[in-house]
């Protein structure tokens, strides 16, 4: 044998050696047991057992039990997670046997708080919570990419075709205030007149979560009586460069820029709304002088002047304007002429950051600008409103079990309304306040299954010369690892409508609601599903001295209410393949005295039950996702001058199925979407109301015109290509 192969022996020994052990490792097997428990000693299902470093692992059965077999060579580690609990990692330094872990206790985790929280108090749409994703709002048949809409579609709330607005739980659409990075919104809607449903002003675009609470809400928030709708801007996105859309109704745009390694981001987008062409291939039934025109803008910058730092500034401008004849109910042969002219600013600005000692500090400003011109036949009413507020709040963690947050609002509120009478001046009203509120909030967990929230707000105002006190409590019991009980407690006031400020003659109060609600969650497997019944009761309702609204009709607060009522809301995105689906129905029982109802009685927007089947499927060998959504709810109640009973007449039952259709291609290789979507596509033929004249005619009777939709159905197509690149 050569010199050469007796130098080669010993390695390759050395080798062979080696890759025997790694196989003798490899087939020794590890079996790791045991029982994860919560602090109560109850089993928790469903919590996630896996070795760290791979994607190998399992999960406890119904009775917590797990059993994880494994080739790593020892010492490895087990990390045990679960949500609403803190990660137990476990090192094995022994292989090749069964280690039995026994019983393995697991502590709440205080960072899941103010989620677990929030999810059984609302409808959460954001990449993190259950309900829905933000997505939705977009791809919702018949929403047509309009946030209350969409919103629509969720229990609680009703469909109130003539109005285009969001209505929940009895109350009308003044008691949802939209707030934007917790900064108050308020002209949320596009302006409108009576009959003609208005739309959202804010694309959903611009937001990176959407969270619609129909009651029980937090003390962080005032001025409403009913639910919220928490709109919560995006930072700073993954992709920049620009945006154009060209649709049957008019045009978009967008860009945006990025600089400073990414820690730096503006923005751009117009939206340009004309209905002229439309409205002349697709006949309507509305008298158009000049159909409905709208074009808003935005402008947002965002900074991030550190880690903990970031700075948000927005600007949203929008003009709307439109001119109609609507029958004059009195005399048939005439037609009213009613024109709107709007022009509106909102500013919003906040700086967030996080303080020595890990307290986080918010501080926000905002502004609302709105010019209003309504004119009916040779009456105008000019009004002018100018709002602002300033937000300062503090949040901390102060503990593994709580968690308070602390913060201050003012709120200034100038109104003024001319009235113009055949181009004279013939009277005007104006009021200032201001209104300082305080709050303070509580989260902390029991232990790992009961959470609460206790909270309370006190608010001041100059005008009314009123300061209110408002507490609100929740307690949530997990009752298992995916399912939650929970019940809420809250006083609400807001402050009555600028109409009824601006002729206050007397003492005047705020509004007053308060709120029980029990409610049951559980999501399994990309599955919610969500039971809720609930109690209000109204106090302080606005009344009138006499049945006109203006001229000097006086007001009390002598109005009451109530609204009760049971929600179901169920979500399913893994039964079907590629389909994801949500149901949602809602019994209503309610009824109020306010305005000039002369006892108490169901208001003409609450239908008792209401329903909302939405369904989106993706086809993969077409590159499309279509959707339908079916709407239903019972009749609503109207009055009847001729009936003995008040509001004791109803409207035949509203039925609506929508269907969309969206395309995904490219064009000139930028990703380009082709939108199709038609409402109401078997052309139901739905009643909201009935107008009467005031006057009886010669048959003795009073002449009746019925409130419906504009047209039987609204039909959309747009092409909208993305010019942008990723960071």
């Amino acid at each position: 044998m050569s010199r050469r192969y007796f130098v080669r022996f010993p390695v390759l020994l050395v080798l062979l050696f080696t890759l025997v052990l790694q196989v003798a490792g490899r087939g020794t097997t590890t079996t790791v047991k045991g029982f994860i428990l919560d602090e109560f000693r109850t089993p928790l299902v469903g919590v996630n057992i896996v070795l760290e470093g791979t994607y190998h692992g399992t999960s406890t059965d119904v009775n917590g039990y797990f059993e994880l077999r494994t080739d790593q060579p020892a010492p490895f580690t087990l990390a045990i997670r679960s949500i609403g609990f803190k990660i137990i990692k476990k090192v094995i330094s022994t292989a090749g046997s069964v280690i039995d872990l026994g019983k393995v206790m697991m502590q709440p985790d205080a960072l899941d708080l103010e989620e677990v929280i929030v999810s059984v108090n609302g409808f959460v749409m954001n990449d993190k919570k259950i309900a829905m994703k933000k997505m939705d709002v977009l791809t919702t048949a018949g929403a047509n990419a309009d946030i209350p809409a969409s919103l629509n579609t969720l229990p609680g709330t009703q469909i109130v075709g003539e109005e285009g607005k969001i209505f929940v739980r009895g109350g009308d659409d003044s008691e949802t205030r939209t707030f934007i990075d917790g900064l108050s919104v308020m002209s949320p809607y596009n302006a409108s007149v009576p009959n003609i449903p208005a739309r959202g002003r804010f694309s959903p675009q611009h937001f990176k979560g959407i969270n619609f609470n129909t009651g029980g809400y937090s003390a962080e928030f005032g001025q409403a009586l009913s639910s919220i709708l928490q709109l919560q801007s995006i930072d700073i996105p993954e992709v920049q460069g620009g945006s154009i859309g060209l649709t049957s109704v008019g045009l978009n745009g967008s860009f945006s820029k990025k600089w400073k390694n990414d820690k730096r981001y503006f923005s751009l987008s117009t939206d340009y709304t004309d209905l002229s062409a439309y409205f002349k291939l697709v006949p309507q039934r509305v008298n158009w002088v000049s159909p409905f025109k709208t074009i808003n803008s935005r402008g947002a910058y965002r900074a991030w002047l550190s880690d903990k730092t970031i700075v948000k500034v927005s600007g949203d401008h929008g003009r709307t304007a439109f001119q109609v004849n609507q029958l004059d109910i009195d005399k048939l042969e005439r037609m009213v002429n009613v024109s709107i002219k709007d022009d509106y600013g909102y500013l919003n600005s906040s700086i967030e950051t996080v303080l020595k000692n890990d307290w986080e500090l918010f501080i926000g400003l905002a502004k609302n600008i709105d010019h209003d011109l309504l004119t009916y036949d040779t009456i105008s009413f000019e009004k002018n409103q100018y709002d602002a507020q300033f937000k300062l709040k503090f949040s901390k963690l102060l503990s593994d079990n709580l968690k308070i947050k602390v913060g201050s609002e003012y709120f200034y509120q100038m109104a003024r309304e001319d009235i113009i009478f055949s181009n004279r001046q013939f009277d005007n009203h104006s009021y200032t306040y201001g209104h300082q509120s305080l709050f303070l909030e509580a989260d902390f967990a029991l232990n790992s299954r009961w959470y609460a929230r206790m909270g309370e707000r006190i608010a001041y105002n100059t005008y009314l010369n009123e300061t209110t006190y408002m507490t609100r409590a929740s307690l949530t019991h997990k009752l298992t690892n995916k399912s939650t009980l929970s019940g809420a407690f809250g006083q609400y006031y807001q402050l009555p409508q600028v109409t009824y400020l601006l002729y206050k003659d007397g003492d005047l109060k705020s509004n007053r609601a308060t709120h029980y609600l029990v409610s049951f969650q559980k999501e399994l497997n990309k599955r919610v599903l969500k039971l809720e019944y609930y109690y209000k009761s109204y106090q302080q309702l606005v009344k009138y001295r006499n049945n006109f609204r203006f001229g000097d009709p006086g007001f009390n607060n002598e109005g009451s209410g109530y609204a009760t009522g049971f929600d179901l809301f169920y979500r399913d995105s893994k039964t079907l393949h590629n389909a994801d689906f949500w149901i949602s129905y809602s019994w209503l029982s309610t009824k109020r005295n306010y305005q000039n109802f002369p006892v108490m009685a169901r208001p003409r927007f609450a239908a008792t039950h209401t329903m909302s089947v939405v369904y989106k499927k993706w086809l993969n060998k077409l590159s499309s996702q279509i959707g339908f959504t079916y709407s239903f709810n019972s009749g609503r109640p109207y009055n009847d001058p001729a009936s003995a009973e008040f509001n004791g007449s109803k409207t035949p039952s509203f039925n609506n199925l929508s269907f969309n259709w969206s395309y995904i291609t490219s064009l000139w290789k930028n990703y380009t979407i082709v939108h199709f979507s038609c409402s109401n596509i078997l052309g139901f033929e739905n009643t909201f109301g009935y107008r009467f004249s005031q006057s009886v005619n010669e048959n003795g009777s009073r002449t009746r015109i019925p409130i419906r939709q504009n047209a039987r159905r609204f039909i959309f197509l747009g092409v909208f290509i993305n010019l942008r690149k990723s960071k």
